[in-house]
């Protein structure tokens, strides 16, 4: 369950350098 939550904050920190900060 660790790796799923490590993944899906990549995914999560991906997302907010992909998106501009408002």
């Amino acid at each position: 369950m660790k790796n799923i939550t490590a993944t899906f904050k990549l995914i999560l920190k991906g997302l907010n350098i992909n998106l501009p900060e408002n």
